[in-house]
């Protein structure tokens, strides 16, 4: 069973001046940087090397959203390379855009049961109240949802199925490997009671997090496991 990725995600340049992203820019034309960003996925939409060269008894894996993808930011710029760089072993990235800590989840369950068990598994969780469903027309195919909005059942408390959806996480992992946990979401920090990194700048698309800030999340991640 594979890992599932964003099915959208393409490599491609982000040309210097240009305001193409892999997301609408929220900021002016002007702000854009004066050099050009490269996104590089693997065949399953993950920013990171094939699978079948991995060696994944000797990486930390990291997943995530779009916060852990980089979006924005130039690859050598995301929490996973700084993360890298820091502890000196391979560090891989499953960060997908535009998804929940639902499939995250459905990630950590598929690395652990279908891939040799990481040095260490890092989750950096999402906004608790997105999730991300499939798509019956094509298989696997995600699509953001934010369950609190109200044309998608409101009512209903999302914050607690993220909630259990941790905890299995944590109890899956548990005593086979090394296990860390933060987020640069607030609300999802008060929840789960892990760390959190506060946003201190942007990436190019103006939504992200920027250098300033994966940096920081890079070197929470680095010192606390101890590696």
């Amino acid at each position: 069973m594979e890992l599932i990725g964003h099915p959208l995600a393409k490599s491609k340049k982000i040309k210097a001046g240009s305001s193409e992203d892999f997301e609408k820019p929220a900021i002016p034309f002007n702000k854009w940087p004066t050099h050009s960003i490269y996104y590089d996925f693997n065949k399953f939409g993950f920013r990171c090397p094939e699978f079948d060269t991995v060696n994944w008894e000797e990486s930390v894996v990291v997943l995530g959203c779009s916060c852990t993808a980089g979006v924005g930011l130039a690859k050598e710029n995301t929490v996973t390379s700084l993360l890298s760089n820091e502890i000196g072993r391979p560090v891989i990235n499953l960060g997908v855009a535009a998804s929940g800590i639902d499939l995250a989840c459905y990630n950590s369950i598929i690395l652990h049961d279908h891939f040799p068990k990481p040095l260490a598994v890092v989750q950096l969780w999402s906004d608790t109240a997105r999730y991300v469903d499939m798509d019956r027309e094509r298989y696997l195919h995600p699509h953001l949802y934010f369950p609190k909005r109200h044309n998608y059942d409101a009512k209903y408390n999302w914050d607690l199925r993220s909630y259990f959806y941790r905890k299995t996480d944590k109890s899956l992992w548990a005593g086979k490997t090394k296990y860390y946990e933060a987020t640069f979401f607030f609300e999802t920090s008060k929840l789960f009671n892990c760390d959190f990194v506060h946003r201190e700048d942007r990436a190019i698309d103006g939504l992200h997090p920027g250098i300033v800030t994966t940096r920081k999340m890079a070197h929470l991640i680095a010192i606390n496991l101890k590696l």
